[in-house]
This record gives C-alpha cells, structure tokens and sequence, in this order.
C-alpha cells in the first residue's frame, strides 16, 4: 500500500491447498460490507468511530500552537 501511496483500500488474495497466499488485486475504492455482513459486525461505526478520534486528535494538537 506505501508503495502504491494508498492509504486504504481492499486487497484481495487467495489462500492455497499448500498454504500460501497468492495476491490478485488492489482496490483502492475498496469495499468492506460484505465482511461486516458476514461477520455481524458493526464496521461502519467503528471504521466512522476511529476517523473522528483520529481528527479530534489532530486538532487537539494543532491548537496548542
């Protein structure tokens, strides 16, 4: 992903009968809902969640300057 100089997206590989991971693709618009769907998972809030904290922070630190 630094490489490509992406900050997110979804990475698509497939797992081997003889254990080893062969990648396919990079997306960087990448998805993330059928995870959250299978999983029963709340993704959105937390992925939502983790954006705000991480801008709280950053302005946080920019107002002490």
């Amino acid at each position: 992903m630094s490489n490509l100089k992406l900050r997110s997206g979804s990475i698509d590989f497939i797992y081997t009968t003889k254990g080893e991971y062969i990648f396919l693709e990079i997306n960087p618009a990448g998805q993330y809902g059928y995870n959250a769907d299978c999983a029963n998972t709340d993704l959105d809030n937390l992925i939502a969640q983790t954006l705000i904290n991480s801008n709280e922070k950053k302005q946080h630190r920019v107002s002490h300057f």
